[in-house]
C-alpha cells in the first residue's frame, strides 16, 4: 500500500491546425430530424437503439428535443440524401411521447445482408430537463450523459459509456466497451465485460466488476467493492469512511491514501509492499494483517 497526502495529474495538450480547422467545421451540423416535446418534473427517457450512439444532456425548462444525425465520410446528411433515403429504407427510427415518458427506438427492419462499415452513422443528440430517469440500450454505440439527476439504467453491448457531473443512481453495463464515470453524486454499479472503468470523484457507495480490463478509481467517498479479473486496480483516495474491497485475479492493486486515515487492514496476495506509518499488526511477503493509525 502507497501513502500519499496529495495527487496531481498533469495533461499536456497539442493541437494541430488540420485537427482544429475539422473540429470548426462541424461546430453546427445539420440533424436530419428533430422533435420537440413538453414535459412535466423528472420525465422518462427509453431509448432501444441498435447501431447508434446517443448523448444526453441536461439543461433548462420543461421540453426535450431529439435531433437526429446522419454521418458519412466526414458529412452529414439531410433527408434528401440519397445515401440518407438509402439508409431510411432499411431502418426503423421512431420517436414518441406517451405521458411524460419520451421513447427512442432505432432497429434495422431486417437480418439481410448490409455493409455495415460502409453505411452511415446514426446518432441522436438528446436535450432535456436536468431533472431526468433514462433508460438506455445500446448495441453497437456509445453512450453519453451529461448534467442529468435522476435514475440511470444504461447497457452497452459494443460501445463505451460515459456519465458526467451527473447524480441520482446508476446501473451500467457493457459487455464490449469502457465506463468512464465523472462527477457523480450518488450510488453506482457498473459492470463491463470487455474494457476499462475509470471512475474520478465519486460521492457515493460503488460496486464496479471488469472481467477483461482494468480500473482506475478517483476521489471515491463511499463504500468501494472492486473487482478485476482481467487487469490491474489502481485507486487513490481522500478519505476512508466505508468498508473497502479490491480483487484482482490477474493484475496488481495499487492503493493511495492520506497518511492519517484510520483503519483496519487485510491484504493477501502473491508479492505485497506497503509504506504504512502507524501500523500495528502482523506483516509477511504474502499478508498484511493489522491496524493503521489505530484502526477504525
Amino acid at each position: 500500500m502507497k501513502t500519499s497526502a496529495n495527487f496531481f495529474l498533469f495533461f499536456a495538450l497539442a493541437f494541430f491546425g488540420l485537427g482544429l480547422s475539422s473540429a470548426f467545421s462541424q461546430t453546427d451540423p445539420k440533424p436530419f430530424q428533430t422533435k420537440e416535446f413538453s414535459v412535466t418534473s423528472a420525465p422518462v427517457l427509453e431509448a432501444d437503439l441498435s447501431g447508434a450512439a446517443i448523448s444526453v444532456k441536461g439543461g433548462a425548462g420543461n421540453q426535450v428535443t431529439v435531433r437526429c444525425f446522419l454521418k458519412k465520410d466526414g458529412k452529414y446528411l439531410s433527408q434528401s440524401d440519397s445515401e440518407a433515403q438509402e439508409f431510411l429504407e432499411k431502418y426503423d427510427i421512431s420517436i414518441s411521447q406517451k405521458g411524460n415518458s419520451i421513447s427512442i427506438l432505432a432497429k434495422q427492419k431486417s437480418s439481410g445482408n448490409w455493409n455495415w462499415r460502409d453505411r452511415p452513422s446514426l446518432s441522436f443528440e438528446i436535450l432535456a430537463p436536468q431533472s431526468l430517469n433514462s433508460d438506455v440500450r445500446t448495441s453497437g454505440g456509445s453512450v453519453s450523459i451529461h448534467g442529468i439527476q435522476g435514475q440511470h439504467q444504461i447497457a452497452s453491448s459494443g460501445g463505451s459509456i460515459a456519465v458526467k457531473n451527473s447524480g441520482g443512481s446508476l446501473v451500467s453495463t457493457s459487455s464490449g466497451g469502457s465506463i468512464n464515470l465523472e462527477n457523480f453524486e450518488g450510488n453506482v454499479e457498473v459492470q463491463t465485460s470487455g474494457g476499462s472503468v475509470k471512475v474520478d470523484r465519486i460521492a457515493g457507495d460503488l460496486v464496479a466488476k471488469s472481467s477483461g480490463g482494468g480500473m482506475t478509481l478517483t476521489g471515491v467517498s463511499g463504500r468501494i467493492d472492486a473487482q478485476t479479473s482481467g487487469g490491474s486496480i489502481r485507486a487513490s483516495l481522500n478519505a476512508i469512511q466505508k468498508d473497502m474491497v479490491f480483487q484482482s485475479s490477474g493484475g496488481s492493486i495499487q492503493v493511495s491514501v492520506p497518511s492519517d486515515a484510520k483503519f483496519n487492514l487485510e491484504l493477501k496476495g502473491g508479492s505485497i509492499s506497503s509504506q504504512l506509518a502507524n501500523f500495528q499488526g502482523t506483516t509477511a511477503k504474502n499478508l498484511i494483517s493489522g491496524k493503521v493509525n489505530g484502526g477504525g
